[in-house]
């Protein structure tokens, strides 16, 4: 997975993703790559709509596997595709009655 986030330090949602990333030790395990870039950066690769997490999965497609990418620009989205990926997903989103 890459998450591409804003280098300001202003926008907050960037910034709380970063922090997220960095607590469940995502990009320490190289689960995610965390792409923290500058609004110029961003304009130049053509990315707008930021905070953006991209997945590639693979799908069996005739017998054969093919790359599948989705993505996904919600902070709360991106934070459960994180907490899934480190198997945290029950511990931080997990319902009062959960194990």
């Amino acid at each position: 997975m890459e998450l591409f986030i804003k280098q300001d330090s202003t926008d907050l949602v960037s910034l709380a993703l970063e922090l997220f990333t960095i607590y469940v030790r995502a990009s320490q395990r190289n689960i995610v790559a965390l792409n923290s870039m500058s609004t110029s950066a961003l304009n130049s690769i053509k990315l707008s709509n930021v905070p953006l997490l991209i997945k590639t999965t693979t799908d069996i497609v005739d017998g054969k596997e093919v790359p599948v990418q989705s993505q996904t620009g919600s902070p709360y989205t991106i934070m459960q595709e994180i907490a899934s990926a480190c198997y945290l997903e029950d511990v931080i989103f997990g319902k009062k009655d959960s194990i």
